[in-house]
């Protein structure tokens, strides 16, 4: 922290913005503290999920001046001239929360980028891009994002940035980033980090038609996962035809009856069938699963795990079900269950289980959670499979990597 908070003062800036998402709130307030034991002058802005969701407490800790709520492109383009030339008034900026006269004052929210072409390109080169590499294959990586927004409704999932409603960016403009990517930086890969690539069908199968005959492709993948529904064939086809060599799926439960009260809106056929076409036209596939949704019991979490196992994935990832500030899953703790926390930083899906609810309690949540990556990986014939399709000095050290992760996760005591 002391670090991080020597380099942020050594740019001599006046304005320092942080975004900061839950778990990373204790450790940010540390750096702001630091900043101004340092140096009183400074203008503190901070946005991100977990601002967002609370900005009073944030602003009465007196070390904030001011909570940039939901997409912050714009508000902070208005803040800047706000503070360098004074044209515009706080009160007419949308989408932030400030004190005035003593008061906490919470201006109108911002509507939605509607025209998400507009936003410029990321200037990657003020960032040290030599160290953005890809896990599996140690080359150099940059990501994109397609569109924003979630018209779904899963509980666990908090909506205060991006917001329900589906927006895209243009097929044009996406191929003009693709080229900007790799013209100016020299990008080997790419990832795209959509929550939601693959809703419309029609318009991905654009862009990848697109990326083969710009004679862009690149390898990339969806590591933030994408939905079972829609999916075809055709659509995978054409994505591995564009370089796509990974898609991460999020599947939840391998109950039906829990992926129905989660509001999923997916089914287990679905994901059955996903699998299957995805490996049809020869992509890697990861399934993303998580131990203790809503309602579960021991029984539906093995579900879980004999699903992961079945449905035979390249990888499979699970995390601890957490309950996000601003879900429905927290407001349903807080009324039927009960809630364990001393610090923001255990609302961390892979650091212990911290509600009990209905049969779900902490020890068992934990003891399921270490026993799914035990029964996954630690098969003889995943581990054979995994060692005949490693081909490169990338795969080998990686995979090292996480059979040494793996080992230390199985031995570490559960938090009880």
């Amino acid at each position: 922290e002391d670090e991080v908070a020597k380099r942020i003062l050594d740019t001599g800036s006046r304005i320092i913005g942080f975004t900061s998402t839950t778990p990373l709130f204790r450790w940010t307030m540390n750096i702001i503290r630091t900043l101004r034991k340092n140096r009183k002058d400074l203008i503190i802005l901070m946005g991100g999920p977990h601002p967002s969701m609370m900005p009073d407490k944030i602003l009465e800790t007196g070390l904030v001046d001011i909570v940039v709520r939901g997409e912050g492109e714009n508000t902070i383009k208005e803040l800047h001239q706000y503070f360098t030339n004074g044209k515009l008034s706080l009160n007419d900026i949308r989408s932030i929360s400030h004190i005035t006269d003593g008061k906490i004052i919470h201006n109108p929210e911002r509507p939605l980028i509607e025209n998400l072409d507009e936003l410029p390109f990321p200037s990657w080169d003020l960032l040290p891009i030599e160290k953005y590499h890809s896990v599996a294959r140690n080359r150099l990586s940059l990501p994109i994002m397609t569109s924003r927004g979630c018209p779904f409704n899963c509980v666990f999932c908090y909506k205060g940035i991006y917001g329900r409603r589906y927006r895209t960016r243009s097929p044009e403009n996406i191929i003009k980033e693709i080229k900007y990517l790799r013209d100016r930086y020299g990008i080997q890969e790419m990832t795209i980090l959509d929550d939601n690539f693959t809703l419309n069908v029609k318009r991905v199968m654009d862009i990848c038609d697109r990326i083969v005959r710009e004679k862009l492709v690149l390898p990339w993948s969806t590591p933030n996962g994408i939905r079972a529904n829609p999916a075809t064939l055709e659509l995978f086809e054409k994505m591995k035809a564009a370089g796509c060599y990974r898609i991460y799926v999020g599947i939840e439960s391998g109950d039906e009856r829990v992926l129905e009260f989660i509001d999923k809106g997916i089914t287990l056929e679905e994901v059955k069938a996903i699998f299957s076409l995805a490996k049809q036209a020869g992509l890697e596939t990861v399934a993303m699963f998580m131990i203790g949704n809503l309602t579960e019991t021991e029984e539906t979490i093995d579900k879980t795990i004999n699903l992961s196992i079945k449905l035979d994935p390249d990888l499979a990832q699970f995390t601890i079900t957490t309950p996000y500030p601003g879900t429905k899953m927290h407001e349903t703790i807080l009324r039927e269950g009960k809630l364990y926390l001393d610090s923001w930083e255990n609302f961390n899906s892979c650091g212990g289980a911290i509600f009990e609810h209905g049969e779900l309690t902490v020890p068992l949540l934990n003891r399921k959670y270490k026993e799914a990556y035990r029964r996954f990986y630690l098969r003889p014939y995943y581990i054979l499979k995994r060692l005949k399709k490693m081909t490169s000095y990338g795969e080998i050290k990686s995979s090292v990597e996480a059979v040494f992760v793996l080992l230390k996760m199985l031995g570490k005591k559960p938090t009880d």
